[in-house]
């Protein structure tokens, strides 16, 4: 049975491989993790309109503090966890 998902255009996944390397993340290319990370920072943006806090929040692979504070700011506190486990997975770490 075929996915109704259309694929991820070979674009945009360069993109975002282009992203983690730049980013200096040290593990596997997850493009589900990665994309969930990411995702946190933009929408971090959207709420501040601050480019500064955007480019920080991706700083050194999402492991610092205003990543974090942007969890918070999002209301996603009680994912802490499982956003751990995934900043841990890109950066090579179990």
């Amino acid at each position: 049975m075929p996915s109704t998902q259309s694929p991820v255009p070979r674009k945009m996944m360069r993109r975002g491989k282009r992203s983690f390397a730049s980013l200096k993340c040290l593990g596997a290319y997850d493009r589900s993790k990665f994309a969930n990370l990411n995702h946190i920072c933009d929408e971090c943006y959207q709420l501040y309109r601050d480019q500064t806090i955007h480019v920080a929040c991706r700083e050194d692979c999402f492991r610092n503090d205003i990543f974090f504070g942007c969890v918070d700011a999002l209301l996603l506190s009680h994912e802490h966890k499982s956003l751990k486990e995934m900043i841990n997975h890109i950066n090579g770490r179990k």
